[in-house]
């Protein structure tokens, strides 16, 4: 039996298809840029819920953010990365 990922974020374990970023499993997109957390705690799948949104065992999304961003004065400026 394999194991669920847990959100690096939020810690939950995730039923679902997670978002990943960098190799590092997320719940949400909301979770994957440092929170807050958008998920609906309230309509989370269940462990014994055989009607799960998309099995996690499916297909990795890689998800990735622009180098720079425009600045209130229209010029680009670099985020930093994370650690």
């Amino acid at each position: 039996m394999s194991r669920k990922p847990i959100c690096a974020n939020c810690s939950i374990e995730i039923y679902w298809r997670p978002t990943v970023v960098d190799g590092v499993a997320y719940c949400c997109l909301g979770c994957s840029r440092g929170g807050p957390c958008e998920c609906d705690y309230s309509r989370l799948p269940k462990t014994d819920d055989h009607t799960a949104i998309v099995p996690f065992t499916t297909v990795a999304v890689q998800v990735s953010f622009p180098a720079h961003e425009p600045s209130s004065n229209g010029k680009s400026e670099q985020i930093k990365k994370k650690g």
